[in-house]
């Protein structure tokens, strides 16, 4: 039955992963084996996109390229396991009941029928594209979506093996929710019994149980929820490091790594780099540069920055599509790179989008005059705020009440001062460029959205004086609530699935792909397009494209498509 195929893939997956994270702590800094092994699961995700980035260049991921990979992962994993003293530094006994209580309490939503709209138009034909090719220059003339890449299509390509197919790609978004899940509990677990709670406490706390409410679809997720899943993280990990009284090297190594991660998925986070000399101006007084930062983390990020960078020049012409001023916009010097007025056009299109100015079945007279000077307001507030922004912040404060009305008590006096404005206004800031030029919640809105009111909530939290026994209860009882909630929010999903596409769990778990007939177009000698008949690209064989006049060649063994 594929239902226990699926269950078995995932967990290989996630056992792999943890393996890498290992892996990648003995190759950077050994240190990080103390951490809460969430962060293990996170630092593996990077290293396999490192890989998967890397070994592209040389090689499609074949399944056999895949099953090389994550056997070794798994069985540098079991290796570890057998280690008295790798044992005794995880506490592996502990840890790895908790990783599979955590994985097994969220698996329900690895059972889906359908996908979001994109996944059969760009997501799975991009990473099909690296399954069956290396790689390739100029495939944003294929299709639009093709001119961004994200770490998790590199992920994703590595996850297609014999009988599993490409089956367990929307597992990597679980995965990742599932270890974040893993750092929020541990970390609020840890600080359970404390009396005197402080603020960073809280807004853990509101972000485990936002994230798993708001985000309990997984196949919603895309690039862009996943990405402010793992933001929530490095906003916790900020407000820590500059709160702490010394300086941490491994704090800020952490924040790098998430930072590097949340970059790769989506190019619009590089604007979360100015947590950067926020972190510095905060604590310029206290850094060791004699014991500033592991020089093996630095040298890594460098290079994975570099694969990242040609994955998208090779794709566009531009370092970050489709912002102009990375791109190199000459067909003399870079044949398959874009055109200046097309890179402008595709910016506008997309502020356009999320202003609420078009869509398939809508699209405003003057965009160009839409789009500026707060004239899409209007049309954004009854297109767009009603109901998905005001959904939203429903949630959020329905969230808030709750958690005032269970941590309700007499203030008290904090014993020192705490450092958020900085951070804070930060976020602020982050909210005001987003509001005024990609207002959609999925470009980033979700989390900076509910920070803004979960950071002011829970410092005001944290002056609150509570029992710890009581406490402890209340902790609890709400994590409890927040998965109980998420699996029925996904067993009424699984039930609609079941209704109307006839979705069959047990026997038939895996998603739906159509069937999509093809023609198969000669492009370049030796060179096939493929295209699809009267429907998106799906799993027709790459590359797969509507586009016309396209023609191809080969430079040094590289495929390179142009646009006539």
């Amino acid at each position: 039955m594929n239902f226990f195929i699926l269950i078995t893939g995932y967990f290989l997956i996630v056992a792999s992963i943890v393996g890498y994270g290992l892996l990648f702590s003995f190759l950077i800094n050994k240190k990080y084996l103390t951490l809460n092994i969430g962060y293990l699961g996170i630092f593996g995700y990077f290293f396999l996109s490192f890989i998967s980035y890397f070994t592209n260049l040389f090689t499609p991921h074949s399944e056999i390229h895949n099953l090389v990979i994550h056997i070794f992962g798994i069985l540098f994993l079991i290796f570890q396991c057998t280690n008295s003293k790798i044992r005794e530094i995880l506490n592996l006994k502990k840890e790895y009941k908790f990783i599979i209580i955590i994985f097994s309490i969220s698996i329900l939503s690895l059972f889906l029928s359908k996908n979001h709209d994109d996944f059969p138009y760009y997501h799975l034909p991009y990473t099909l594209n690296l399954v069956q090719h290396k790689l390739q220059f100029g495939l944003g003339n294929l299709n639009h979506g093709f001119n961004t890449t994200s770490s998790l299509f590199y992920f994703n390509s590595l996850l297609y093996f014999p009988f599993l197919k490409l089956y367990l790609y929307n597992s990597t978004t679980l995965i990742l929710l599932s270890f974040t899940n893993l750092i929020l509990l541990k970390e609020i677990i840890k600080e359970i019994n404390t009396k005197n709670k402080n603020f960073i406490f809280y807004f853990r706390l509101f972000s485990f149980i936002f994230i798993n409410i708001a985000f309990y679809r997984i196949a919603e997720h895309g690039i862009d929820r996943t990405g402010q899943i793992l933001a929530f993280i490095l906003f916790s990990l900020t407000f820590e490091i500059i709160n702490y009284k010394k300086f941490s090297s491994l704090a800020l190594e952490k924040i790098l790594i998430i930072l590097a991660i949340i970059i790769s998925l989506k190019s619009y986070f590089i604007s979360y780099l100015i947590f950067l000399p926020i972190i510095f101006f905060n604590l310029k007084n206290k850094i060791n540069f004699k014991k500033f930062i592991s020089l093996r983390l630095l040298i890594f990020i460098f290079f994975s920055g570099i694969l990242y960078f040609n994955s998208n020049f090779s794709n566009s012409g531009c370092l970050v599509y489709p912002l102009e001023s990375t791109c190199i916009n000459s067909k003399e010097k870079i044949s398959w790179s874009k055109s200046k007025s097309h890179v402008k056009k595709m910016s506008n299109w997309y502020e356009l989008w999320s202003k609420a100015g078009a869509n398939p079945n809508f699209r405003v007279e003057n965009p160009d005059k839409y789009i500026k000077n707060f004239n899409w307001v209007h049309t954004w507030i009854d297109k767009y705020f009603f109901n998905k922004v005001s959904d939203t912040l429903f949630g959020i404060f329905f969230i808030i009440f709750v958690l005032f009305m269970l941590f309700f008590g007499k203030r008290k006096k904090l014993d020192k001062k705490i450092k958020f404005k900085s951070v804070f206004f930060t976020i602020m800031f982050l909210f005001i460029i987003w509001f005024c030029k990609h207002p959609s919640l999925r470009y980033g809105g979700f989390v900076l959205l509910s920070s803004v009111f979960f950071i002011p909530s829970s410092i005001f939290l944290s002056q609150k004086k509570t029992e710890v026994i009581r406490d402890k209860k209340i902790i609890y009882g709400l994590i409890f609530l927040t998965f109980f909630i998420f699996n029925l929010r996904n067993l009424n999903r699984i039930n609609k699935e079941i209704n109307i596409y006839n979705y069959k769990p047990f026997k038939e778990a895996f998603f739906k792909i159509n069937n999509v007939e093809f023609k198969k177009e000669l492009i370049g000698k030796n060179i096939y397009l493929y295209k699809p008949i009267n429907n998106m690209c799906w799993d027709v064989p790459a590359p797969c494209s509507h586009a016309e006049m396209i023609k191809a060649k080969k430079i040094y063994g590289y495929t390179v498509y142009l646009r006539d």
